[in-house]
């Protein structure tokens, strides 16, 4: 019996429309009352040299974890290979970076599995409401290496202060996505840049958005085979530039319709999908948030934004409320930084404390290093052999698209 992390074909690489089979972290609690089909070695050899046309028979085995069983593991409980500092450093300050009077509100955003946002409160809103939102912003600075876990990322929009995660939920808005990834070849010579990304996420994790283009028009496939010439990239290079977005909850056939134009041009249509709109999303804030995935930083600075028709020229500080975002901290939820076997804790159910989990990181299939496992040697069992297992499980915490077996 064995709790193994998971690893897809390339298949993860694709991206449609904010669909893509990307690594995700996982944090798991299982507590296994019992471990069927896990036959002693001694009798599987047993029954195999005296005759291996006859069906073997098994035993059942119990394993409580009220102390560690000592199961063997491989690579789960990696230290991350990086010891990354992050430094989140955002709000309102005095400085003019996005353009016009002094004041405005950005900085410095890292990813992290830890939250960190800076937001107007607001009455409760929902996908039923109205919603609407402008402003200006630059960009200073993207920081991509290759692939995606490596890039950065910020959210600005209509968000929920409770819990964001991956992907976020209860959020609507858009993102600025570094992102380089090797099968781009460095994008043929392009300067690297943030993608623009009209986004939403709804109470039950399901999300919708799409990249935009310059060619003001959504391609179809994968998003490695798009011309990269059309892709919008905003450059870190300091110069103003403009959105404006509204969410219509009677458009999209009844079912929510989202516009999204950048620097004065067509707008951008997104129709929320009948079952995101049935499901629903609640927003308390809005303003700026980082992705919740690990990676770098991305450095940006927002002015005169509107919200629902009420100005903001943080000419003074608005007194939004934030949560994580002066903070410094080494970070230790790096990729592949597995953290799962036995643990003291209790998050399953079990009569006592003890169980088997932690956080579990699905990767990439060639990236052998970074499998893992924890799991008791069951000896030579197969297809012949009756196979059974029963036990608890909680999941506390999840990111989109994460697995373990």
């Amino acid at each position: 019996m064995q709790i193994i992390s998971a690893a897809r074909g390339d298949e993860w690489m694709r991206i449609k429309r904010l669909e893509g089979k990307t690594p995700r972290a996982i944090i798991a609690a299982m507590n296994w009352k019992i471990i069927a089909a896990a036959a002693a070695i001694g009798l599987l050899a047993i029954a195999s040299a005296s005759n291996p046309m006859v069906a073997r028979s098994t035993i059942q085995r119990y394993e409580s974890f009220d102390a560690d069983p000592g199961w063997d593991g491989r690579n789960n409980r990696l230290t991350a290979l990086n010891q990354t500092i992050v430094r989140q450093r955002f709000g309102w300050r005095p400085s003019n970076l996005a353009g016009g009077e002094p004041g405005e509100i950005g900085g410095v955003v890292w990813r992290s599995a830890r939250q960190a946002s800076y937001g107007m409160p607001l009455n409760p809103l929902t996908l039923d409401d109205r919603l609407e939102s402008s402003g200006r912003f630059s960009l200073s600075q993207v920081a991509a290496i290759n692939q995606y876990h490596t890039g950065s990322c910020i959210y600005v929009g209509f968000f929920n202060s409770e819990h964001q995660g991956w992907r976020p939920v209860n959020h609507l808005g858009f993102r600025l996505l570094g992102q380089r990834d090797y099968e781009f070849e460095t994008y043929a010579g392009i300067s690297v840049g943030a993608h623009v990304e009209i986004t939403y996420g709804v109470s039950n994790y399901a999300a919708g958005g799409a990249a935009l283009t310059t060619a003001g028009r959504f391609p179809q496939g994968n998003m490695r085979e798009w011309k990269q010439s059309e892709i919008l990239r905003i450059l870190p290079d300091t110069q103003p530039h403009t959105w404006h977005l509204t969410y219509d909850p009677e458009g999209g056939d009844g079912w929510g319709r989202i516009e999204f134009s950048i620097d004065s041009g067509e707008p951008y249509p997104i129709n929320l999908r009948k079952d995101h709109r049935q499901t629903g999303a609640t927003f308390d804030r809005f303003g700026i948030f980082n992705e919740q995935f690990p990676g770098y930083q991305i450095t940006a600075f927002f002015d005169d934004i509107t919200v629902n028709g009420l100005l903001f020229d943080f000419a003074n500080d608005p007194n939004w409320i934030g949560i994580g975002n002066q903070e410094e901290f080494v970070d230790p939820d790096q990729y592949g930084a597995n953290r799962f076997g036995y643990s003291k804790t209790q998050y399953a159910g079990g009569v006592n404390s003890g169980e088997l989990g932690g956080r579990i990181w699905e990767v990439h299939p060639t990236q052998d290093w970074l499998k893992a496992y924890c799991g008791v040697d069951v000896g030579a069992l197969g297809l012949d052999d009756k196979l059974i297992a029963r036990g608890k499980i909680a999941i506390p915490l999840f990111g989109t698209d994460s697995g373990f077996h």
